[in-house]
Order: C-alpha cells, then structure tokens, then sequence
C-alpha cells in the first residue's frame, strides 16, 4: 500500500501543477492523481474529476505549511515582480478575482466534433469577474 496522503483536491490542472512545483521546490515530493480525467471531464461525473495532490505521510505537514502560504498569497507577489505581471481587473467594480469560463455550448460542440471527426476544436471562453459576475470583454 502506498504510504501517501490527500493533500488537496483541484478542478484546474494548471493549479494543480503550479502547486506540485511550488511543494517540489520546497523539497515536498508531491503526486497527481486523477489529472488524466479532467482533460476529459465533460464524459464524467463532476466527482470523478477532481485532481488529487497527494504526498507522503512523512512529508505531510510540511505539505500543509507549503499549501496554508500559498493560499495565503504568500508566493504571489514574488511571482508578480519576478514577470512584470499585472493583475487583470474588473472594468466594473475594480476587483482582481477573475476568471476565465468555457461556455457550455462550446463544450458541447467541441465534444462532438472530436467524436464524429477525430478533430478538436478550441473552446470559447469568457471572462467573468467573481465579485460582481460581470462579463469581461477586453
């Protein structure tokens, strides 16, 4: 039996994976367990999908002190002034929780045309702002 833990859960693969760096370069051997489905996860269940992030029980609270600082933000900003990045902001109501969204529509579409033809399509997605829910055209 493998002696590892549950970390976290996620929806995005991308979190997932930023969170594996951000634990491996702090010296936490960390794992993906399910990441395979989430690529395909308009076939499954919502509760198939999750991406577990998994450690090993030796590693495990080093694993959560890594997680609580970086929910806190505490490796964002380092990031920030690393890239020259900017936080995107809402038009609306100045907030920076943004997010991207496919639209279910699309999905759909995408799903059948890479199931009648073999062809994938690329999703359209709009941004939606998390504090006011506001459609973001840029």
């Amino acid at each position: 039996m493998l002696n590892r833990a549950t970390l976290t859960t996620f929806d995005s693969t991308i979190e997932a994976h930023i969170v594996k760096g951000l634990l491996e370069s702090e010296g936490v051997r960390a794992y993906l367990v399910g990441e395979q489905f989430s690529s395909a996860q308009m076939f499954f269940n919502a509760g198939l999908t999750h991406i577990h992030l998994q450690v090993s029980r030796q590693q495990l609270a080093q694993a959560l002190q890594v997680l609580v600082r970086y929910k806190n933000g505490e490796f964002e900003q380092p990031l920030k002034d690393e890239f020259n990045l900017v936080a995107e902001k809402c038009p609306h109501c100045g907030s920076t929780e943004i997010t991207h969204e496919l639209s279910s529509d699309s999905i759909f579409i995408s799903a059948a045309m890479a199931f009648f033809s073999g062809v994938a399509t690329k999703s359209i997605s709009h941004t939606v702002c998390k504090q006011c829910k506001a459609k973001i055209d840029y």
